[in-house]
């Protein structure tokens, strides 16, 4: 039976959450003094070498909602700095993949990796059913948020 405790524990729960992310990126930002786009990619790019994908500028502007050019600004930026390096797409001739060249033992690579060893280590410790509506919660959420916010902003 659904109660309005539950539902105020739930939205409680949700901002913080949203509260313990937004701290993370302020002390990522704070200890390897980039920007939230800098650190956005870095993730994006750490992630995908660690699931064994190959990620391109376009895929970044296309998950960031940023211009080509504000792309190309932050992967010269990462890339002047040696967090990561373009190589030529095997699949595709015509662009380039990113590939995150940060020591093992960089601040920046320890931040992230620290990041997500801890995400995974919390979903671990679900059970295979609490995995899955964790998942299905998270992505309604997001789905639910994005939606909310594209019609916010053309209202």
């Amino acid at each position: 039976m659904y109660t309005v405790a539950q539902e105020q524990r739930a939205l409680a729960s949700l901002m913080l959450f949203e509260h313990a992310l937004l701290e993370e990126e302020r002390d990522l930002r704070a200890s390897l003094g980039l920007g939230g786009n800098d650190i956005a990619v870095l993730r994006l790019v750490t992630d995908a070498e660690a699931e064994g994908h190959l990620l391109t500028p376009s895929d970044i502007a296309r998950t960031l909602g940023t211009s080509s050019a504000a792309t190309t600004a932050i992967v010269d930026r990462l890339a002047s700095a040696g967090h990561l390096t373009r190589s030529p797409n095997p699949n595709d001739r015509r662009s380039v993949v990113l590939t995150p060249t940060m020591s093992a033992d960089s601040p920046a690579r320890a931040a992230l990796d620290g990041s997500r060893r801890r995400r995974e280590t919390m979903v671990e410790t679900l059970s295979p059913a609490e995995r899955e509506a964790l998942a299905a919660a998270l992505t309604q959420l997001a789905a639910t948020l994005t939606a909310g916010q594209r019609r916010d902003v053309t209202s």
